[in-house]
């Protein structure tokens, strides 16, 4: 699917939202998460997020996740280099098991710090968070406005 956020377009194929809910389901009783990885075209103001990978941790609950940094970074040079810099860092996913799929306070304050480390690489921040009853939204961090816009596959949009 593709969303108009702001001055980007965001792609989002079924099978990211595929492995993010199937990683909500095999972790109902604590949050799980990990990056988001793909492409970002600036001129066409594009980006596409085409991998997602979980990042186990020791800082987690039902209602946190912390990852580690170092293991990210391993994750996002490796592919950088596998892909000769077309695969890069997109964004953050995690899930809020048994709650809605909105930022928390802390969401939000993580999505600032992370917008700060981008800036003039990226366009923005992008977190997915998948939570109950199947939602999964999308959360845009851009100069200074936070977006939130409602995921879904290409089957359910014409349901």
């Amino acid at each position: 699917m593709k969303y108009n956020i702001n001055d980007l377009k965001i792609i989002v194929n079924d099978k990211i939202l595929d492995d993010i809910r199937k990683y909500y389901c095999l972790n109902t009783n604590y949050e799980t998460g990990g990056i988001l990885l793909g492409k970002f075209n600036k001129e066409n103001r594009v980006v596409e997020i085409t991998e997602v990978h979980e990042l186990k941790t020791n800082f987690f609950s039902r209602i946190l996740y912390k990852r580690s940094g170092r293991k990210a970074q391993k994750i996002i040079n490796r592919r950088w280099h596998e892909t000769n810099g077309v695969i890069n860092y997109i964004g953050e996913w995690h899930t809020h098991p048994n709650m809605q799929a909105v930022p928390s306070s802390t969401d939000i304050s993580s999505l600032k710090e992370i917008t700060e480390k981008v800036k003039g690489v990226l366009p923005g921040t992008i977190l997915i968070i998948a939570g109950k009853e199947n939602q999964t939204n999308l959360i845009l961090q851009k100069d200074n406005a936070i977006w939130i816009q409602s995921l879904l596959k290409e089957k359910e949009e014409g349901e």
